[in-house]
C-alpha cells in the first residue's frame, strides 16, 4: 500500500525548487517592510503621546511608518549578509580545521593559521556569492519538502534529482535577470542610449 501524498508539503517543495531565490528575497523585504512601519508607527504614536502633539496626526504617523519601512528593508538586508557570513565563516572555519595541520608535532599557530583562513575566506565567498548560495539553500530545502510530501520508495535518488534541477533552473534565472541589468546598460546600441 502506498503512503498518502502531502499536497502541501508538495506545493511548498515545488515552490521552493522553481522561485526559491525570488521568495526568499521578496520574503525578506516584505518582512522588512511590515516590521518596519509597525515599529515605525509604534515609536511615532508613544513620541507624539509623550511629546502631547494634537495636530497632524495623521500625518506624522504616516511619515513615521515610511521611514520604518525603510529601516526595516534596510536592516533585514543587513541582516541577511550578516547571517550568510556567519553561515560561511562558520564552514570556512571548519574547513580550515580539517584541511590545517592535525599532527602532534605540528604548532597550534599553523592550526589557527588554517582556521582563520577558512572562516574569512568562508565568509567572504558566502556574501560576494549570496545570490547562489541562498538558490542552492532554497533548492535543498525544496527538494527535501519534496521528498516528505511524495515519500518514495527510493528518497535518494528524488531528492537529488529535484535539487539538482531546481538548482539549474534557480540559476537559469538568477543568472539571466542579474545579467541582462548589466547587458542592458553596457551592450545597447547607439541609437537606443542616444547619439552623441
Amino acid at each position: 500500500m502506498d503512503p498518502q501524498v502531502d499536497l502541501t508539503l508538495c506545493a511548498l517543495g515545488l515552490a521552493l525548487c522553481l522561485f526559491g531565490w525570488v521568495l526568499y528575497w521578496g520574503g525578506i523585504h516584505v518582512v522588512g517592510a511590515t516590521a518596519g512601519a509597525a515599529a515605525g508607527i509604534a515609536v511615532t504614536w508613544k513620541a507624539m503621546e509623550l511629546s502631547g502633539v494634537v495636530e497632524h496626526r495623521l500625518a506624522i504617523v504616516a511619515a513615521g511608518a515610511a521611514l520604518g519601512l525603510l529601516m526595516g528593508v534596510f536592516l533585514l538586508r543587513r541582516l541577511h549578509f550578516g547571517a550568510l557570513a556567519l553561515l560561511g565563516g562558520a564552514l570556512g572555519l571548519a574547513a580550515g580545521l580539517q584541511l590545517g595541520p592535525g599532527g602532534a608535532g605540528q604548532g597550534q599557530a599553523a592550526k589557527a593559521l588554517y582556521a582563520v583562513l577558512g572562516a574569512g575566506a568562508g565568509a567572504l565567498a558566502f556574501v560576494l556569492l549570496h545570490r547562489y548560495v541562498i538558490v542552492l539553500i532554497t533548492s535543498a530545502a525544496g527538494a527535501f519538502l519534496l521528498d516528505l510530501g511524495l515519500m518514495p520508495r527510493n528518497p535518494l535518488l528524488l531528492t537529488l534529482a529535484a535539487f539538482c534541477l531546481a538548482s539549474l533552473f534557480q540559476l537559469g534565472i538568477v543568472r539571466r535577470f542579474s545579467l541582462d541589468s548589466h547587458v542592458a546598460e553596457t551592450d545597447s546600441p547607439p541609437e537606443a542610449a542616444g547619439k552623441t
